[in-house]
């Protein structure tokens, strides 16, 4: 399965940080970027799968970026995903009359970033997406195997050589 381009625009760096460590290697390509204006760039250069968008980011917000892309681009078939921590709900209306797929509230969990993202991938791409949420089971699988094989490791006795 080729992997999942996905653009992350965020500006807070600690939240950068969760996306790069949370969205699996084995099912994402990530692009990630701390302003509005450096989505649309990296939007248009790259065509992205999907795109997370900050609602409040400087330069541009993540709704001007969303705007962008549905009206001057007319592209209606990137899942466009919106991350924010405020609660007014004429602004999440707002997105989703210009066609979001979905949001996510901050903080964003590290744990259950892959499954919502791909949870909303998959309703618009269900094959594609139920073979990503197949090797998202698999890389966490691999992961925890690893993480149990260090573990071992770190227990075994020292030998000494003789």
């Amino acid at each position: 399965m080729e992997k999942i381009k996905i653009l992350v625009a965020e500006d807070e760096i600690t939240t950068q940080k969760i996306y790069e460590k949370g969205l699996i290697e084995a099912v994402f390509e990530k692009r990630i970027v701390g302003d509005g204006e450096r989505a649309l760039e990296s939007y248009q250069a790259w065509k992205p799968d999907i795109v997370i968008l900050d609602f409040r980011m400087p330069k541009m917000t993540g709704y001007s970026v969303l705007k962008q892309i549905r009206e001057r681009y007319k592209d209606t078939t990137t899942i466009i995903v919106m991350a924010t921590a405020i609660s007014d709900k004429e602004e999440v209306m707002a997105c989703v009359k210009l066609g979001i797929q979905g949001y996510i509230v901050k903080p964003v969990n590290l744990n259950t970033i892959n499954e919502r993202v791909l949870g909303y991938f998959q309703k618009f791409y269900p094959e594609k997406g139920k073979a990503a949420l197949e090797k998202l089971k698999d890389a966490k699988k691999k992961r925890i195997a690893e993480e149990k094989q260090r573990a071992i490791e770190a227990e075994a006795p020292k030998q000494k050589p003789a």
